[in-house]
């Protein structure tokens, strides 16, 4: 049942509505109501800071090798994108794991394009030849749009590579070292390609 006002005789239900019914009219109220609705997230976004840029850790000088498939390699190939080095050795039995890992990488940067690219240097010129690359690499998923397997006189790239049989370095598009991860560890590749993204869309 309906309450009156005992000054007005009108419902007090009615006259809420009718409040309720002006306020929704009202341009005023809208206007209010975006500001807050969807000013606020972009005022927070603003408000977040940014993760500081990445250390420059040294460079990488410029290389001419060969690929798996016999086509020619070098810094051309890389300059201007956000790149991955690591070298392998085909005979040790780290080899397998560091594919592995590396293969984990591929599949998950597949979003980054053609501004991202693996290069994965011989170690070693005579076990770890064109052909005996190419030999290994059948048994992976290798894209070579993506994943480059490098021979030939290796020892350029090999200074600025890791040491541990696991571990990777980070290069961004200057041919500037930017990381170095050893993939062994846990939460290596997602840091990993966390700083690669950071690259990627800073265009650092």
């Amino acid at each position: 049942m309906s309450t009156t006002s005992p000054s007005e005789g009108v419902p007090r239900d009615g006259a809420v509505q009718r409040a309720f019914a002006r306020l929704l009219g009202s341009p005023l109220f809208w206007g209010l109501f975006f500001v807050v609705a969807f000013g606020w997230p972009i005022v927070r976004v603003a408000r977040t800071a940014l993760p500081p840029p990445l250390p420059v850790l040294g460079s990488v000088s410029d290389f001419a090798l060969v690929e798996q498939n016999g086509r020619a390699f070098g810094t051309a190939d890389v300059r201007g994108k956000v790149w991955l080095l690591s070298t392998i050795q085909t005979s040790s039995s780290a080899a397998h794991k560091i594919a592995t890992e590396l293969g984990k990488i591929q599949h998950r940067v597949r979003n980054l394009g053609p501004a991202f690219h693996i290069v994965t240097v011989g170690a070693d010129q005579e076990t770890d030849s064109r052909e005996h690359l190419d030999e290994f690499i059948s048994h992976y998923r290798v894209s070579p749009r993506m994943w480059s397997f490098l021979s030939g006189d290796t020892a350029t790239l090999r200074q600025s590579a890791p040491d541990g049989p696991l571990s990777v370095v980070l290069v961004d598009q200057k041919m500037r070292v930017r990381g170095r991860y050893d993939l062994g560890e846990p939460d290596a590749i997602d840091l990993c390609l966390y700083h690669a993204g950071l690259l990627v869309n800073r265009g650092e």
